[in-house]
């Protein structure tokens, strides 16, 4: 990932490029997971992102992470979808997508570490 040049929180958006999220107004920003892209069939989307430090301005940040437990089958949720809006993803069960990524983390690879869109559903 490519630092941008201002500090603060960055948020990146694919071909996109670094969008920057302004922390001037001192609200409260959330990251959503890949989960909840997934049970939002990607109304909501989880982007890469990244801390830059700023030295003129003093930044508190409080994580907290929101996950589904192991056992979960992740799949859009019928509420969200129809015939117009059909799944834009395969169920997965959310331990194994965990396992999976978290046994390939910090190795060398050649191939891609699993992500949610290996369960996007291909558009006809």
């Amino acid at each position: 990932m490519k630092k941008p040049k201002f500090g603060g929180q960055a948020f990146y958006c694919g071909k996109n490029g670094a969008t920057h999220l302004s922390d001037a107004t001192g609200s409260p920003h959330t990251q959503i997971s890949a989960s909840d892209t997934v049970w939002s069939n990607d109304k909501y989307e989880s982007v890469e992102h990244m801390v830059v430090a700023n030295s003129e301005k003093e930044r508190f940040s409080i994580p907290f992470f929101f996950l589904p437990v192991h056992h979960v089958n992740v799949k859009p949720l019928e509420e969200l979808t129809n015939e117009e809006n059909p799944p834009k993803f395969k169920e997965y069960n959310w331990g194994k997508f965990m396992a999976t990524r978290n046994r390939s983390d910090f190795k060398k690879q050649t191939v891609e570490n699993i992500q949610i869109h290996h369960f996007r559903v291909s558009e006809q």
